[in-house]
C-alpha cells in the first residue's frame, strides 16, 4: 500500500469508526470534517500539554503526583511558588 493509500485507509477508519460508535448519527461532509478536524486538535493538544507538563516538573515548578486509581494529577510546587509566579509574569510581558 502507498503512503497515500495508507493515511486514505487510516483516515477512512476514523470516519468508519466515528460512525459505528455513533450509529444513529447521520451527518454531512461538513460535520464528518468537524469532527475530524476537533479529534486532530484534541490529539495536537494532548500532545502539546504533555510535552509541557514534562517541562514543568523537570523544572520543578509543577509537580506530579499519582492518584489511589493511578490516574496521574500536578500541581503548583509549592516551594517554588514565587518562581512560577515570576515565570508567568515573565511570558506574559513577551507575549505584550
Amino acid at each position: 500500500m502507498s503512503r497515500e493509500e495508507d493515511c486514505m485507509a487510516q483516515l477512512a477508519a476514523q470516519i468508519l469508526t466515528h460512525m459505528l460508535r455513533n450509529p444513529q448519527v447521520v451527518d454531512s461532509l461538513e460535520g464528518l470534517t468537524r469532527f475530524r478536524l476537533l479529534e486532530q486538535r484534541i490529539q495536537q493538544g494532548v500532545a502539546e500539554t504533555t510535552e509541557a507538563l514534562r517541562w514543568l516538573v523537570k523544572t520543578g515548578l509543577v509537580l506530579e503526583e499519582s492518584t489511589s486509581e493511578g490516574h496521574r494529577v500536578y500541581r503548583v510546587n509549592p516551594a517554588r511558588i514565587n518562581e512560577a509566579v515570576k515565570f508567568g509574569r515573565e511570558l506574559r510581558r513577551e507575549d505584550s
